[in-house]
């Protein structure tokens, strides 16, 4: 586990949404947060991860492939220089 970062000011956020309850909703929220908060963050919306996780595993959706779709999400998080990554399902 990689440690805890000291600020996100300056670094890459990416959103990641498992597509359960209303994260569609929470996840542009929380950017619109991060953005203000932190100067400099570069925000990678969860629509932009959803498409590229989709073209890292062949353009099939991987959803009923766990081991798939970690591979094709670390690939992703890999290629875009993520440095920290939220997750959500809403709520």
């Amino acid at each position: 586990m990689a440690p805890r970062l000291d600020t996100l000011a300056g670094r890459t956020v990416c959103m990641v949404w498992n597509h359960a309850f209303q994260a569609d909703v929470t996840l542009p929220a929380i950017e619109e947060a991060l953005k203000q908060k932190y100067p400099g963050v570069k925000v990678i919306p969860y629509t932009e991860v959803d498409a590229a996780v989709r073209r890292a595993a062949g353009g099939e959706d991987p959803a009923g492939d766990p081991a798939a779709e970690g591979a094709a999400l670390r690939a992703v998080l890999k290629e875009k220089r993520v440095d920290a990554m939220v997750s959500g399902n809403g709520g």
